[in-house]
Parts: structure tokens; C-alpha cells; sequence
């Protein structure tokens, strides 16, 4: 019982610090993620397959949670490109 609610308590500790400190888009995006590393714990350490579609499953999930996480630095990237004086304009 002590080593079920010190693990839990831990990882409450820490999944709110990851809240407070990346935000709440960023602490759902979490939910997204944990399938896959089951599924790549349950091939590394249970020798199950995994089908190439099931990678590609991955990637997409992937993807998806990286544009939510850093949409605002993407954006913010592309306003600086934009506004940097082209060689034509010049």
C-alpha cells in the first residue's frame, strides 16, 4: 500500500508542476501519448508485434500533440519570418 500511494503521490506532484509550469493544453496532451508508450513497453519488454500502421497511428498522434504544444512558437516564428525585408523589396 505504502509503494501504491508514494508512486501516486509522486506522479500527482509531478504532473501538476508540469501543469503549472507548461500549462493545462500541454497536461491533457498527455492522455494522447500514453497508448503508444504501452504499446512500445508491451513490444520491448512483452515481445508483442506491432503493425506498421500501428506506427503510423504513432506518428500522427505524434504530430498532432507537437502542433498543440508548440503552435504559438510556430506561429511566432512565422511573424518574424514575414516581417524580415525580402532581397526584391529592398
Amino acid at each position: 500500500m505504502t509503494l501504491g500511494a508514494l508512486c501516486t503521490g509522486v506522479s500527482f506532484v509531478l504532473y501538476f508542476r508540469m501543469v503549472a509550469s507548461a500549462g493545462s493544453v500541454a497536461g491533457s496532451t498527455v492522455t494522447y501519448v500514453i497508448p503508444a508508450f504501452g504499446l512500445l513497453f508491451g513490444a520491448l519488454f512483452l515481445d508483442e508485434s506491432i503493425a506498421p500502421r500501428t506506427f503510423a497511428g504513432m506518428a500522427l498522434i505524434a504530430r498532432g500533440v507537437a502542433g498543440v504544444m508548440y503552435a504559438s512558437a510556430l506561429e511566432a516564428l512565422l511573424a518574424r519570418l514575414r516581417a524580415r525585408p525580402t532581397l526584391a523589396g529592398a
